[in-house]
């Protein structure tokens, strides 16, 4: 695949954790062996994953999917810690996994579209499963950004503008106000590149800030 990985993969690293994986009673579906293993099993994966110790979050988490492969919040943590590692294709394979058993599995969803993004001539088939999350979860800004790139990529800059416009309605990704600072910039649109270049920095500094804590 060809790795683009880098300008997505700035987004959102651990920003959908507690939707994904963190939700009460999740960490313990779907489980085969005892669930009080799996719990600790996945905490432990989560608390390296949060402080980006990857290869311990990897060895955690696919313990679990060894022992209970229709557990979905493992199988996401092992696609999320291998889109990192640009491990792209076993990626795609832990999220085709989830899907089988679920269609509707956003998270699955999401992180599949973003790895199909990484992919030249991809386009489409990410597109297609950026519209089956959309009818699952409509406020997600990682899902409106990876829209707004997509539609870039393509040479649909007013779909582009639209989704990007979306994804910052409640002010939430940075990336998305530097999107649409760029596009106005180049359209001359002076006064709104420089709102959303001054919003990107804003929302730079609160995550640096919250970082820091």
């Amino acid at each position: 695949m060809d790795s683009k990985a880098p300008r997505l993969a700035k987004i959102g690293f651990f920003s959908t954790w507690l939707l994904l994986i963190a939700t009460p009673g999740l960490l313990g579906a779907g489980c085969g062996p005892d669930e009080a293993w799996v719990d600790e099993r996945m905490k432990t994966a989560l608390d390296h994953y949060q402080n980006r110790r990857l290869d311990p979050a990897y060895s955690a988490a696919i313990e679990v999917v060894d022992q209970a492969p229709g557990n979905a919040a493992a199988r996401i943590l092992v696609t999320r810690v291998e889109y990192y590692r640009k491990n792209f294709e076993a990626a795609a394979e832990h999220c085709g996994a989830v899907l089988d058993d679920n269609p509707e599995h956003f998270g699955a969803l999401l992180w599949l579209a973003r790895i199909w993004s990484t992919e030249e001539g991809k386009e489409r088939e990410a597109m297609a499963l950026i519209h089956r999350a959309l009818r699952i979860e409509t406020r997600s800004p990682e899902l409106w950004y990876l829209k707004g790139l997509l539609h870039e990529r393509m040479g649909e800059v007013a779909d582009a503008i639209t989704a990007y416009r979306v994804g910052t309605a409640d002010n939430r990704i940075a990336l998305s106000h530097i999107r649409l600072s760029e596009l106005y910039a180049k359209a001359e649109l002076n006064e709104r590149r420089d709102h959303h270049r001054k919003m990107a920095t804003v929302l730079g500094a609160q995550k640096t800030a919250a970082a820091d804590q």
